[in-house]
């Protein structure tokens, strides 16, 4: 699979999660719902990429309830890198609530 986005900063996380083989769709042609740049379909979490701030990501943040925000260059770097470096897992984590937390 190649490339589908167009913005920079939005291939330069594509091309990580195609590196890492983690699944995903785009906003682009409804790709998914919420209409946020990514959706790692497997892990039901999304990512939006924001060149710099914009009072519309509040807004976008919204649509939905598991959402990574990477706002500015040297953060997309990062995130991309990490995603690269497999610190993004293909599965989804068992979570504990808060209140189960034992303090182990």
């Amino acid at each position: 699979m190649g490339l589908t986005t167009t913005d920079p900063m939005e291939q330069l996380i594509e091309q990580a999660l195609l590196d890492a083989g983690i699944s995903y769709t785009t906003d682009r042609g409804g790709g998914n719902a919420a209409r946020l740049d990514f959706h790692l379909t497997t892990l039901d979490l999304y990512i939006e990429v924001k060149r710099w701030h914009s009072d519309r990501a509040s807004v976008q943040l919204a649509r939905a309830p598991n959402v990574i925000l990477a706002q500015g260059e040297p953060a997309v770097r990062w995130l991309a890198a990490l995603i690269r470096a497999g610190a993004i897992s293909t599965q989804k984590p068992s979570l504990r609530s808060p209140a189960a937390h034992t303090g182990d």
